[in-house]
C-alpha cells in the first residue's frame, strides 16, 4: 500500500447529498448528508477540503472524520439506496392506496 495514493485513487469521493447552506453571522457553512442523516457546522477550511477531497492524501485525517458524517464514500451511493428501496418493498405485505380527486378540499379530511 503506497502512501502517495490519493483519496480519489483509493475510491473516495463527495456524497452527491449534500446540501450547503451558508449560517447567518458566520463563514462556516451548515451541510446536510442526507445519506446519512445528519447535518453539522463546517468552517470554510474543511468545506475546502471537502471541495478537493480527491486530491488529498488517502491517509489524510479529515478523510475518516468526513466518511463516518457522510459527507464523502467509497461506494456508489445510488445502487445503495436503490438496493434498500427494493429491500424495503420486499418485506412490505401489505399495499396502501390513497385517492385524492382533488387537492383543494378545506375540510382536511384523513
Amino acid at each position: 500500500m503506497s502512501n502517495k495514493r490519493t483519496a480519489g485513487e483509493a475510491g473516495w469521493h463527495a456524497s452527491r447529498y449534500n446540501p450547503f447552506a451558508a449560517v447567518p453571522g458566520s463563514d462556516n457553512v451548515a451541510i446536510a448528508s442526507r445519506f446519512k442523516g445528519n447535518c453539522a457546522e463546517y468552517t470554510p477550511l474543511e468545506v475546502y477540503l471537502l471541495s478537493i477531497v480527491e486530491e488529498l492524501n488517502e491517509h489524510h485525517s479529515v478523510i475518516k472524520r468526513f466518511a463516518q458524517r457522510g459527507l464523502i464514500c467509497n461506494f456508489d451511493e445510488r445502487a445503495a439506496l436503490e438496493t434498500l428501496g427494493r429491500n424495503t418493498c420486499a418485506r412490505m405485505r401489505d399495499v396502501q392506496l390513497t385517492i385524492c380527486p382533488t387537492m383543494g378540499c378545506n375540510f382536511d379530511c384523513p
